[in-house]
């Protein structure tokens, strides 16, 4: 096909799709310019590159893409004939370089009990066989280790996107840092990637399908971490068959798999085992063994949650003096537990995790949860629910709905609900009339040590 005969197909194509050369330009990342002199056989080999943006703004096929980016750079012709030498033909433009982001975080270095997890999700990819776009939406309760996990799978998969890696931190669970909006994530992303951008480019919508347009034809693995709500990270998806989105939330992103087919993972808490093998492997077995009952005891009564055993652990290796058994007794003195669990920084400690959760809730959630854990019991059935809230009773069924996707209570094997049991502490320190956790911190010197646990949130 000659560049005339290109320039008309370009031509056809955007008129059957209704578009101006301005409105073409925009919806396939280039410029006006560009688009024109294509369009008027100016520019005689336009760019690979080029050709496919153009193909994927019209909407064509794979087979329909090929096509027409090979018609877009036909052999030059040579001159032949009777004792005339055919002419070299003259080396094609190079093509600007494609960046390769690799932007994972550290590899968690310890992750203890989510074998089944991981050997799923790469099952899933193995299914997938590249013919379609993944998405994964991890969830559990603040401390679960949704981060660690999510990295950890990133990084044994990381082989089969050669393109790139993509992490993005949305700060969706709240705190001193407000959520990302999707327009700034774009933004970084695109950046990143380092394709050029149309400056009169604007808005979610703008910006999330030039995105989309820049990743077509990759094979990227791309991990929202912390996510608020599915319309955060929903503009944040490609649509290439050859990339896959792995998503964290302290939330069931449950419209994820109305409307994308996300695969949602909801995270357990570790098992006493599972808890005493990671101590095992922070402290070391040597002190482990020297102490094993005591260590029982902090595995319990960390109930589960990856984040507490780190930061114990963080804080008996600061404090190698201090027998583990006298970690365990403060653990278990519902008014000295905070000064353990405390981790010296607020964007790693299980309070303020708590306190942003709670920050996200209804109020009516929120009444609930405190009325739950005042009660007495982590085990809740239907009808304590419905009997602590009184006149609110017909509205219970909705407000434990609320609690159960926020991960903040969990459907036991009776049917009936669990709350954590350092959730239900904190809860009862934060009761009226009681000082909050965060306040015995700051007043209580004695429990307090320069140390940092140094641990990925989830």
């Amino acid at each position: 096909m000659s560049s005339s005969g290109f320039a008309a197909v370009v031509r056809r194509y955007r008129l059957a799709a209704g578009l101006t050369q301005e409105q073409l330009a925009e919806r396939a990342s280039l410029s006006l310019r560009t688009v024109g002199d294509i369009e008027r056989g100016r520019i005689r080999r336009p760019y690979s590159r080029s050709a496919q943006l153009l193909g994927i703004a019209f909407g064509l096929s794979d087979s329909e893409l090929d096509f027409f980016v090979r018609s877009a750079r036909p052999p030059a012709p040579g001159l032949s004939g009777p004792g005339t030498p055919a002419r070299a033909a003259a080396p094609a433009p190079r093509e600007p370089p494609v960046a390769i982001p690799r932007q994972l975080p550290q590899n968690p270095p310890r992750i203890v009990g989510r074998s089944r997890v991981l050997a799923e999700l790469s099952s899933l990819l193995d299914a997938s066989g590249g013919r379609r776009m993944v998405v994964v939406a991890i969830s559990g309760i603040g401390g679960a280790g949704k981060t660690a996990l999510a990295l950890r799978h990133a990084y044994r998969e990381a082989h089969r996107y050669p393109d790139g890696q993509l992490y993005v931190d949305l700060h969706g669970s709240g705190g001193d840092v407000r959520p990302v909006q999707p327009g700034a994530a774009l933004s970084s992303i695109i950046q990143s990637l380092r394709v050029p951008m149309n400056a009169k480019l604007a808005g979610t919508d703008a910006l999330a399908a030039f995105y989309r347009t820049a990743v077509a034809g990759r094979r990227m693995l791309i991990v929202l971490d912390d996510a608020r709500d599915a319309a955060q990270v929903r503009p944040l998806l490609p649509s290439s068959p050859g990339c896959v989105a792995v998503i964290t939330s302290r939330h069931r992103l449950t419209s994820l798999f109305v409307r994308e087919g996300a695969h949602l993972v909801n995270l357990d808490v570790l098992t006493d085992t599972e808890a005493q093998q990671l101590l095992t492997g922070l402290l070391g077995p040597a002190r482990v063994a020297r102490e094993p009952d005591a260590v029982m005891t902090i595995a319990r009564h960390c109930f589960g949650l990856p984040l507490a055993l780190t930061i114990v652990a963080a804080r008996a290796r600061a404090s190698s003096h201090l027998p583990l058994i006298e970690l365990a007794r403060r653990l278990t003195d519902p008014e000295r537990a905070w000064g353990v669990l405390d981790s010296g920084d607020p964007a790693c400690d299980l309070s303020t995790a708590f306190s942003s959760a709670l920050d996200m809730l209804s109020s009516d959630a929120r009444r609930m949860l405190a009325l739950l854990a005042g009660d007495g019991g982590r085990h809740i059935t239907a009808a304590t629910a419905a009997d602590l809230v009184g006149s609110a009773a017909a509205h219970a069924p909705e407000v434990l709905d609320e609690l159960i996707l926020a991960n903040l209570l969990r459907v036991d094997s009776s049917g009936g609900f669990t709350m954590n049991g350092l959730l239900q502490l904190y809860l009862r320190s934060s009761l009226p009339g009681r000082r909050t956790a965060p306040e015995r911190h700051s007043t209580d010197t004695r429990e307090r040590t320069d140390w940092r646990a140094t641990t990925l949130c989830g």
